[in-house]
């Protein structure tokens, strides 16, 4: 019953703003289109509402974990500093918003740098604790503790570029290697273990989210 009761009490949160709110557990996040001045000090009063509000239902906000992310393709966007109640909020270049590292410049690069970088980790100690000798374990822990890092919220983030592409399908690739060794070719190294490719696995959960949204 507590985290249902804890919703309840935050429920009318957004209602204390005038910007885009969304909430998700015990995390919040504040946005809206800056063009001009009068934006962000519209942003501003927000912020003191925030504080305000925290205050009066006795609510703990941890302002060091407060950051502010400035999202635009433009070479020079639009910044300016945020404060709440009486400490500056740090801007940051990147920033992770419910398991998915969000960028300033609106790419996925650091993204995905960092979800290849610890599937990898992940798949190492897999093959050093089950070894060569175990291809049907290495398997198993491959598709419960690899794959959903490389798959994760991939909705959003789909990549299109070809590096990207690579970069994730190199970590399939390296799997496929501890198990079948490295005589066989790739795709015939998927044709044995009857996996498909990354890139039509993220092809299949798009396609059931849209399906999800229309019906």
């Amino acid at each position: 019953m507590g985290p249902l009761l804890f919703l309840v009490y935050i429920n009318d949160f957004p209602l204390a703003v005038k910007c885009n709110c969304g909430l998700f557990a015990d995390d919040s996040m504040l946005h809206r289109k800056v063009t001009s001045e009068s934006d962000c000090e519209d942003l501003q009063t927000d912020l003191h509402s925030v504080y305000d509000w925290c205050n009066s239902w006795l609510v703990t906000l941890k302002s060091e974990k407060s950051k502010v992310l400035h999202l635009s393709k433009a070479k020079d966007p639009y910044h300016h500093e945020y404060w709440l109640s009486d400490k500056p909020l740090s801007a940051v270049d990147h920033h992770k918003h419910l398991g998915v590292w969000l960028e300033s410049s609106l790419s996925w690069d650091y993204h995905i740098n960092y979800i290849c970088a610890k599937a990898n980790k992940v798949l190492g100690l897999i093959r050093r604790t089950f070894g060569p000798n175990n291809p049907e374990g290495v398997s198993i822990a491959y598709k419960i503790l690899v794959r959903p890092i490389l798959e994760y919220g991939c909705q959003v983030w789909n990549p299109y570029l070809v590096k990207h592409i690579k970069s994730i399908g190199s970590i399939q690739r390296r799997a496929t290697r501890v198990i079948c060794g490295s005589e066989k070719k790739y795709q015939e190294r998927l044709g044995v273990l009857k996996w498909p490719s990354l890139e039509l696995r993220r092809k299949f959960i798009c396609f059931v989210q849209v399906y999800k949204i229309i019906f």
